[in-house]
């Protein structure tokens, strides 16, 4: 049982973050324009977390 769960975590997961990972990767190098206004927003020594 747990040999066929770690097949199907490699089938549907892992494939999935393997094809998305170049356009993800990518994204993260770049401010999100309305995240940088919002972070832009705030007053200085605010708290954010970032739970997502």
């Amino acid at each position: 049982m747990e040999h066929e769960a770690t097949q199907l975590e490699k089938q549907h997961v892992h494939s999935v973050y393997e094809s998305t990972a170049f356009y993800f990767n990518d994204l993260q190098s770049k401010a999100w324009p309305r995240v940088r206004q919002f972070l832009l927003e705030q007053k200085p020594g605010s708290l954010i977390a970032d739970i997502g």
